[in-house]
């Protein structure tokens, strides 16, 4: 397979693309909802926002897939950054730029690519929205136009801020190494510390508005029953699937992380007692509409939440709020689970 070719823009993309900011962050649901529409549009079992980095495709969003990177050489959207157009693989084994591909002769045997670049605000091309598959496919002027239409709208979510002020603030004081560091690989969120360095940015930016915010601890009741019957390999998947929807059903600008194991963390900014039972509801509401699916398996997880309010009445102690949270936590257990209490 030859490598692709590096533009002649090389530079310039590559500073547009750390401009963005995007390489190493959190998943988050305005770019997850582009990729489950192009899953499901496209009837393909993969669905990727990837950014070609210097020797890598990291993904910003992905369904179907694990891995959150892959090497740039061995890679489809190497070669599809180079051009302007759509570019379509029918059929991998006979295409002369990707047929040697490791992704191709071994796992996980691709044969059907489909993929649009995606330009930066400054009009650098800076990765693709894509589909895969493991059959080889025709596609219509139809679909290509559709798969255009959803990287536009990728695109015009780069030019829009959704972070709050405290998120946003931690992602640009820190560099990649950092912000990888802080990123929990299995739930694509923030881990402990990462979420825990959040929570410190908006206590002091709460301080300064005098606008309360909201802490939410979700823990997936049960979920030992999920490893111990089906393993912890099917338990991993559960949980990936878990965090999606939990971004899915916090607001656009809420920062959610993997306290560890099955717990989980929220935290709402401007929020009082009644929106954020609100926003909890819709939590378990995004946990509870459907099955879990792992190959045939249909598991059902349900949550429990906790949440307490950070303001003005307890000093804008954070570690208090905390400790309320959680009684409220166990007192949703406590009380038959799959509910939220406040406390």
């Amino acid at each position: 397979m030859p490598v692709p070719k590096l533009p002649p823009n090389e530079k310039d993309r590559l500073e547009s693309l750390r401009a963005l900011k995007l390489l190493e962050t959190p998943s988050e649901e305005r770019f997850n909802r582009i990729t489950r529409i192009a899953r499901k549009s496209f009837n393909t079992p993969i669905a990727v926002i990837s950014l070609v980095d210097k020797d890598r495709l990291w993904f910003k969003s992905t369904q179907g897939l694990a891995e959150t990177e892959t090497s740039r050489a061995a890679s489809f959207c190497g070669h599809a950054i180079l051009q302007d157009e759509t570019m379509v693989v029918t059929d991998a084994l006979s295409d002369p730029r990707v047929c040697d591909s490791a992704l191709v002769k071994g796992k996980p045997h691709f044969r059907f690519y489909m993929g649009h670049p995606i330009k930066s605000p400054k009009n650098e091309p800076i990765g693709t929205l894509c589909v895969l598959a493991l059959d080889p496919r025709k596609v219509t002027q139809e679909e290509i136009h559709l798969i255009q239409d959803l990287a536009f709208l990728v695109e015009r979510e780069l030019k829009l801020e959704k972070l709050d002020d405290a998120h946003k603030e931690l992602i640009l004081e820190l560099d990649e190494a950092k912000r990888k560091a802080l990123i929990d690989p299995l739930s694509r969120l923030w881990n402990r510390n990462g979420i825990s360095l959040v929570l410190e940015k908006r206590v002091a930016f709460s301080k300064t508005s005098k606008k309360p915010f909201a802490i939410a601890l979700v823990d997936l009741d049960h979920f030992k029953s999920v490893n111990d019957e089906y393993g912890h390999p099917v338990g991993d998947l559960v949980l990936a699937e878990a965090a999606q929807r939990l971004r899915k059903g916090a607001r656009e600008f809420d920062a959610v992380g993997r306290f560890g194991g099955e717990e989980f963390i929220i935290v709402m900014p401007e929020v009082g007692e009644e929106l954020g039972k609100k926003v909890c509801e819709r939590i378990l509401e995004s946990l509870r509409k459907n099955y879990f699916a792992v190959g045939k398996t249909r598991i059902r997880i349900l949550a429990s939440i906790g949440f307490s309010i950070c303001g003005e009445k307890n000093d804008w102690n954070a570690e208090e709020t905390l400790k309320l949270a959680d009684k409220a936590l166990y007192e949703a257990k406590a009380n038959g689970r799959n509910q939220v209490r406040f406390g």
